[in-house]
């Protein structure tokens, strides 16, 4: 379930990543922050996972976007486009959006990453069954990084 996610999220953000890189590439500015917000986030969604190389191609893109340069990020570009055509080979056409896969997903995220990390923690996670359309996205998107963060970095008790 969770890597099936992860391959839906790779499907949608290469499109926004790509869509970025090309105005930024014909001088388009206001592209490139976007573009790293985009970055990052992916690199973060594979850290969850455990996608180590995709997370190592997203920061080393992600390190030459900060500079702002785009010649030293163009052979990042291309590296990141070789280390996503795994992930995007059999990626499911639609985000499971039932309330229940998306909390099992979600839980087995935080699951893994509190193997990872040797701490012993607790999550108690309630998802409205009724919330607007997009946010199960947003959660897929924002929630795991979240978590990850509080572990990693120390999380309040």
């Amino acid at each position: 379930m969770l890597t099936t996610l992860f391959r839906q999220q790779v499907q949608r953000l290469n499109l926004d990543i790509t869509a970025h890189w090309l105005r930024w590439q014909t001088g388009d500015e206001s592209a490139l922050t976007p573009l790293r917000y985009a970055v990052h986030l992916l690199k973060g969604a594979a850290l969850t996972v455990a996608a180590d190389v995709v997370a190592q191609t997203l920061h080393d893109l992600e390190s030459h976007l900060q500079s702002g340069q785009q010649v030293t990020a163009q052979g990042h570009g291309f590296a990141f486009s070789a280390a996503l055509q795994p992930w995007l080979a059999h990626a499911p056409k639609s985000l499971a959006t039932s309330p229940e896969s998306l909390r099992r997903a979600l839980r087995e995220s935080f699951a893994a990453q509190v193997r990872l990390s040797g701490q012993p923690a607790t999550l108690h996670l309630q998802i409205d069954p009724h919330w607007p359309s997009g946010v199960d996205a947003f959660l897929w998107d924002v929630l795991p990084q979240l978590l990850r963060n509080s572990l990693v970095h120390g999380g309040e008790p």
